[in-house]
């Protein structure tokens, strides 16, 4: 079996990856070790998801974009449902701040298949996990002004997450529930926006619109035939429509 990996989330922070990181319950507790990681199959040849069933994905990391040897790999058997799927890495081989080094690479290999290139960097909120380190911080512990650079506090980082960041994390959580969203005909693209979620429906030449907090439908939306690509520039959404030719910009 041949197959290729495409991200369903598209979003700067977690650019090409489609990342997720499960979140800490408490500031003292350990930090999570475990990295929530979605994506689609798809068939090289005609795009197409491959087929519903159970496959074995051996998941690795690595320092470098290409060769060197992995400094971790867990081996996965994971549920694909119209290519789609979703799965918790470090349950079985647990991961460590170590791993992240600022040039961490997540290699992935299907079947007997061989790994998937190029390799995805491991960018942003994953990084989180060296929170941990925290936790070497002696209990009453405190950080005077002298252990903190100019400039480094500021009112928007005192604030905390911003809508599009919760939106996110809320759309990690229903994903985790395992519940099914209805789109159009043939979902294939698919772009976030910070707070929605937009999918393009081949078969019935529509985009649909998501709320990522909580997977409602917002809106449907009439474009080209066979909506395939999606993309949002930071205004509009732009959709390109495979058999017309052109491109819808919502």
């Amino acid at each position: 079996m041949s197959a290729r990996l495409k991200n369903i989330i598209w979003t700067a922070a977690i650019a090409a990856t489609a990342i997720g990181l499960l979140l800490a319950a408490g500031v003292r507790a350990d930090a999570p070790t475990k990295i929530n990681y979605q994506a689609r199959l798809t068939n090289p040849s005609t795009g197409n998801a491959v087929a519903d069933g159970d496959y074995t994905i051996v998941f690795s990391l690595y320092s470098t974009a290409t060769g060197g040897t992995a400094l971790w790999t867990e081996t996965k058997t994971v549920t694909v449902t119209g290519g789609l799927f979703s799965v918790i890495l470090g349950e079985s081989t647990p991961l460590s701040t170590s791993l992240l080094t600022g040039t961490t690479y997540l290699g992935i290999k299907v079947g007997d298949d061989d790994e998937m290139t190029p390799r995805r960097q491991i960018v942003s909120v994953a990084y989180a996990l060296v929170a941990q380190e925290a936790n070497s911080l002696a209990s009453g512990a405190i950080i005077g002004t002298d252990n903190i650079a100019d400039g480094a506090v500021t009112p928007l980082k005192l604030a905390g997450p911003n809508p599009q960041q919760i939106a996110l994390l809320r759309w990690y959580e229903a994903n985790q529930t395992g519940i099914t969203y209805t789109v159009g005909t043939s979902p294939y693209g698919i772009a976030f926006d910070g707070a929605n979620l937009w999918i393009a429906n081949q078969g019935s030449n529509t985009v649909t619109k998501l709320r990522a907090s909580d997977g409602t439908t917002v809106g449907t939306y009439s474009v080209g035939t066979a909506p395939w690509g999606v993309a949002f520039d930071g205004v509009n959404v732009w959709v390109t429509n495979r058999d017309s030719g052109n491109m819808t910009k919502l």
